[in-house]
């Protein structure tokens, strides 16, 4: 008699092919996970790089006069009227900003609690404010350079 079934060693086989399949699509799948998440870090740090710069250049464009110190930029309103100063600070890998009329200043962070700034340099060319940052989200950074013209005092 004849008869016919499955052997052990093809049922072995058949286990091995079905485990380097499942093996090299789960890798597939992590590995699109660890993408995904890298990219979402990296947007985010753009996403906050922008934002911090628009909030550096409103400031510096309605300044009257700006002073720069070391890791630290004070923007000026019109000296006419009782002026105020918008203070940015860079202290402790965060960017703080605020109304600097006080003791102490009210300064509060401009980015995200799970950002730090790795890099903030400030300085004036002109009538120009040079700004350089880094911030970092997770294992991402993201460097922003900008200049921006503001209006000179009279």
């Amino acid at each position: 008699m004849n008869q016919r079934g499955i052997t052990m060693i093809e049922v072995l086989l058949y286990l091995g092919l079905s485990g380097m399949v499942l093996t090299f699509f789960g890798g597939m799948v992590l590995n699109m996970t660890r993408q995904q998440t890298l990219l979402a870090d990296q947007q985010h740090a753009q996403e906050i790089a922008r934002n911090t710069l628009s909030t550096i250049t409103y400031a510096a464009r309605n300044a009257y006069h700006i002073e720069i110190q070391p890791g630290q930029v004070d923007f000026y309103a019109e000296p006419d009227t009782n002026p105020v100063i918008t203070r940015m600070r860079y202290e402790n890998n965060a960017l703080l900003i605020g109304n600097a009329v006080g003791t102490p200043p009210n300064l509060i962070s401009v980015i995200d609690a799970d950002a730090t700034v790795t890099n903030a340099t400030f300085q004036t060319v002109s009538s120009a404010l040079q700004v350089s940052l880094t911030i970092q989200v997770g294992t991402q950074s993201q460097s922003i350079h900008s200049t921006i013209a503001y209006r000179q005092g009279r």
